[in-house]
């Protein structure tokens, strides 16, 4: 059945990754807990061990080595899923640091948590892992008149050292009237992240609050240094077709 569905993206991939690749990664704390490091190396040891597929089959295109490799992806897959979780849960209720800059029609006034993960799934069409996807619950107080039922929060992701990372903006909505000089307003939202190197997104630390204008200001060039992560990541995680 499988065959069926995956054979042409299959055996194109495969032409791709039938040889050998390498790469490392170390492992930090930070926002992310584990996760990073975790996928990466699932992610490593896939292409390594589709390159002794590749070498055991002479790099054939046949069924049989589409088939192995089909399933070698099926079964990380499952596996990432089982393994993945008990590292989600572990940062489930832990408390992201923030840091405020000035302008802001708002005032934090509580933790800011991670209330749930979903994580990356393996994408067949690509043999390799998507988005994590990481939800987040804090409440502001609103600092002027908003005048409508939505705050939005702007966000920098930042190293230990307050350089950007990547960005964000997160909303919280009242109940009723809109929202005016005093009120609390609870933000649950969550924030999309793109899986790059290991060396990344361990560095995930800080979210950085900051005035719209600000994160307008530096929204493009965060997002373009976000796309050469996923492209370098994109090489390192898919090798070249062997010669």
């Amino acid at each position: 059945m499988y065959m069926r569905v995956l054979g042409t993206t299959a055996c194109s991939i495969v032409a791709l990754i039938l040889s050998s690749c390498g790469g490392s990664t170390s492992s930090s704390e930070g926002m992310l807990g584990e996760i990073p490091a975790y996928y990466e190396k699932q992610g490593l040891d896939f292409c390594a061990q589709v390159s002794e597929i590749g070498k055991a089959s002479g790099y054939s295109q046949d069924q049989e080595t589409v088939e192995k490799v089909v399933k070698l992806a099926m079964d990380l897959s499952e596996k990432s899923k089982e393994e993945g979780k008990t590292l989600a849960d572990k940062l489930i209720g832990k408390v992201v640091s923030y840091q405020e800059t000035e302008g802001l029609p708002y005032k934090v006034v509580s933790d800011v948590t991670i209330t749930d993960i979903e994580l990356p799934s393996f994408t067949f069409n690509s043999f390799m892992f998507d988005e994590l996807k990481v939800e987040l619950k804090y409440q502001v107080v609103a600092t002027e008149d908003i005048s409508e039922r939505y705050l939005f929060t702007y966000c920098f992701i930042t190293d230990t050292e307050g350089n950007n990372l990547d960005c964000a903006s997160f909303t919280g909505k009242a109940e009723g009237n809109p929202i005016a000089a005093g009120d609390t307003v609870t933000v649950a939202d969550a924030i999309k992240i793109a899986m790059v190197s290991a060396d990344v997104l361990n560095k995930f630390h800080t979210l950085k609050f900051v005035s719209e204008a600000t994160y307008e200001e530096q929204r493009e060039t965060i997002n373009k240094q976000m796309e050469q992560w996923i492209k370098e990541y994109e090489t390192k995680m898919t090798p070249e077709e062997k010669q």
